[in-house]
């Protein structure tokens, strides 16, 4: 079985493993096609668990105290923030790891994700603009 396993692994294509094409494992993001990774990124975190996708759009602000005196609720949001935030740092290639990897909430790492490749599509858009 455990030939079977490694001959199978030698002929899949590695530019799929990256792309992500399943529930279980996200669009890998290199920094290219941002507005492709925005759309399917939503669509997988919802697809985990809504909750998760909410707190990537809206946030929360943890409660002030020791995570040992959280009640179950609380316990629960800040686990859907973690997987949240794992379901982004896996897809996220080592240089764009270095632009989010301070952040401790979701939605930080969503935002400044989305400002960063706004800023660069519109600043894009105007250079061809001008160039025309």
């Amino acid at each position: 079985m455990f030939e079977y396993f490694c001959a199978r692994m030698q002929t899949l294509d590695p530019a799929r493993l990256k792309e992500g094409n399943s529930l279980s494992r996200p669009l890998y993001f290199d920094g290219t096609n941002y507005a492709h990774l925005k759309v399917r990124m939503k669509f997988y975190i919802r697809a985990q668990n809504r909750l998760h996708w909410d707190l990537t759009q809206n946030g929360y602000t943890p409660p002030d105290m020791p995570a040992k005196d959280y009640t179950a609720e609380e316990t629960r949001i800040e686990l859907s923030n973690d997987h949240a935030m794992n379901h982004l740092f896996c897809s996220l290639s080592e240089n764009e790891l270095t632009r989010i990897n301070a952040c401790q909430m979701s939605k930080e790492v969503w935002e400044k994700l989305d400002v960063h490749y706004e800023d660069t599509i519109q600043a894009t858009k105007t250079q061809l603009r001008i160039l025309e």
